[in-house]
């Protein structure tokens, strides 16, 4: 469903966990609920500098490297993480009723308050992405985009039906 780089190794998110490989020394590894995920159905994958996060069907976890498996993260979220992003020390998430944030501290995921505000803004969000300094969502028929600074999301126009399912 995805593929990552980290360091030198490449990370695939698969229906039987996470999967990394290093290439050069033809090593392959897989973490699944056993080794710390929440769910061996891994949906997304998000790496930036340095931290690798798994959104699966029943929550998230991020790598740890010193103790060499996954660790949840916002513990008390245990449905499915459709689509993940980072940003500092915030994981974006993308959930079946909107984009959502774990943050460092707290147990459960988190609205921003300007999403909440209006129903339109609360689809389900299939992906995640970065466009320069701006963080866009895409829901299965439009995107959702965060002004940098600002806080303030934008609802894009319908993009048609004609264009099949959109991930």
């Amino acid at each position: 469903r995805r593929v990552v780089g980290l360091g030198s190794a490449l990370w695939l998110a698969t229906d039987v966990g996470a999967i990394r490989i290093v290439p050069r020394e033809e090593d392959i590894d897989r973490f699944d609920a056993g080794r710390g995920l929440p769910d061996p159905r891994v949906l997304d994958l998000a790496q930036r500098r340095g931290r690798l996060v798994a959104a699966t069907v029943h929550g998230l976890a991020e790598f740890s490297d010193s103790i060499g498996e996954f660790q949840r993260i916002a513990p008390d979220f245990s449905d499915v993480a459709q689509a993940v992003e980072l940003s500092g020390d915030t994981v974006w998430v993308g959930t079946r009723i909107g984009l959502y944030a774990s943050v460092p501290g707290v147990n459960d995921l988190l609205q921003p308050d300007a999403l909440g505000a209006g129903l339109s803004l609360q689809a389900p969000v299939v992906d995640l992405t970065w466009r320069a300094d701006t963080l866009v969502a895409l829901t299965p028929d439009r995107l959702l985009w965060r002004a940098p600074g600002s806080g303030q999301f934008t609802l894009g126009p319908p993009l048609g039906s004609g264009l099949g399912r959109l991930h």
